[in-house]
């Protein structure tokens, strides 16, 4: 129990020093900061020059349509890139149950 304590307590003055330095910083100035190696082949060398954030990563909409929108906005993004990483990897997901429990394997 003690070691529990222990590790939630460090777990949040690691998360309190990172937003408070996250404030301090703006992300995308970091990022373009950062060299893209050489080293690495071209493949690799333009995945990792792109921005790491995504476009409505500083969104703030005004009401619930637009928080809406920008929710289906994100999840059909998020669907496509999934479905083309499947693709790639061939990889296939199943929905199965387990007891009562649902289970993607």
């Amino acid at each position: 129990m003690r070691r529990c304590v222990l590790f939630f307590s460090a777990m949040l003055i690691v998360l309190t020093v990172f937003i408070a330095f996250a404030k301090r910083v703006n992300a995308l100035d970091v990022m373009k900061a950062v060299p893209v190696p050489q080293t690495v082949s071209p493949e690799p060398k333009a995945y990792i020059s792109q921005t790491p954030l995504l476009p409505h990563w500083n969104a703030h909409p005004k009401d619930s349509k637009a928080w809406k929108a920008l929710i289906r906005t994100v999840y059909e993004g998020t669907m496509l890139r999934v479905a083309a990483l499947k693709k790639q990897l061939g990889v296939r997901s199943v929905q199965e149950r387990m007891g009562a429990y649902r289970c993607i394997g």
